[in-house]
């Protein structure tokens, strides 16, 4: 403890054994500076404890001890398990709030490193300041808490508006992605010429496919021409299910009458494939039994020819 106006003069030093109490009251004026030191060493070990967690001071007044203030230790710079506390009695006595009187002094002393803290009551102060205002209340009684029931404001959005564009911009934009889809529509069309070509070469002509193909072609093409519409100025999936809806199903039996007329040309050409090759076959086997008749025929006449031979000499020999 040291004089305030003369910081070097200590007024005195007290050495505190752990867990005991200082028999003496402590007085603290307004003049006094009051500082604290104690190190923490492990008992294990002997090692210090550094960069402790919780270290402060509490100050409880005697007649209400809910009255209370608290003061934090500070690591000394030397470290070593040092850890000093200073107050100031002209500086801190607001945080008593100008309450005089007796104090109980305890040491509070917690980290996890550590198994059960320490509360240790060092001294008992009696704090002499003036007392320049009124006392306040130990206790505040807290007020019954009565529900206020009342209509809210209603809540109101404004949303901003959009700016208004001008015509010429989606004009020109508008035709500059049509300049830009041409090539494509174009090859659209061109590719339907063609695959109408190709299947009218590939498969022969008949009335049935030639309604059918054209109409399903056709259809496809409007159906993503509206997809692509609907895409393009956003409208309602609705109104756009109820439009293609329509396409979609003379589409669907367009393919179909398509797909069949396909499958029938396919089947009679496979029928006159197959009654060609019998006839084929047909014709090569009365070829072969033909040929086997001549065969044994022209073997006949030469037997024939070879006993009338035969019987002349016979006849000659005699002679």
């Amino acid at each position: 403890m040291k004089d305030k106006k003369d910081k070097s003069r200590p007024l005195g030093t007290v050495d505190v054994t752990l867990n005991k109490k200082l028999s003496k009251l402590v007085r603290l004026s307004k003049n006094f500076i009051a500082q604290i030191s104690f190190r923490i060493v492990d008992g294990a070990n002997g090692r210090p404890i550094e960069n402790l967690q919780q270290k402060f001071l509490r100050f409880s007044h005697s007649k209400s001890p809910e009255h209370e203030v608290f003061f934090v230790a500070k690591e000394h710079k030397e470290s070593n398990g040092h850890y000093q506390l200073e107050m100031v009695i002209s500086r801190d006595f607001v945080l008593f709030k100008s309450r005089p009187g007796k104090y109980n002094c305890e040491l509070i002393l917690g980290d996890s490193r550590i198994r059960a803290g320490l509360k240790w009551q060092i001294f008992d102060a009696f704090l002499d300041i003036p007392k320049s205002q009124p006392e306040e209340p130990s206790y505040k009684p807290r007020k019954k808490y009565e529900p206020h029931y009342e209509i809210l404001p209603e809540i109101q959005h404004k949303f901003t508006r959009m700016e208004s564009c001008n015509t010429n911009y989606w004009i020109f934009s508008f035709l500059f992605c049509f300049v830009c889809l041409l090539p494509l529509l174009l090859l659209i069309f061109y590719w339907r010429n063609f695959i109408l070509n190709a299947f009218e070469n590939v498969f022969p002509p008949s009335g049935d496919f030639l309604f059918s193909a054209p109409m399903f072609f056709n259809m496809l093409i409007v159906l993503f021409a509206f997809y692509f519409i609907f895409w393009l100025f956003g409208t309602q999936i609705g109104i756009q299910l109820q439009f293609a809806a329509v396409f979609a199903i003379s589409c669907c039996f367009a393919a179909h009458r398509m797909l069949k007329s396909l499958a029938n040309e396919r089947i009679m050409a496979e029928k006159e494939r197959i009654k060609s090759e019998s006839s084929q076959n047909e014709f090569e086997n009365e070829d072969e039994n033909g040929t086997e008749e001549n065969e044994e025929e022209e073997e006949i006449g030469t037997k024939n020819h070879f006993k009338k031979t035969e019987g002349f000499d016979s006849e000659s020999l005699i002679e």
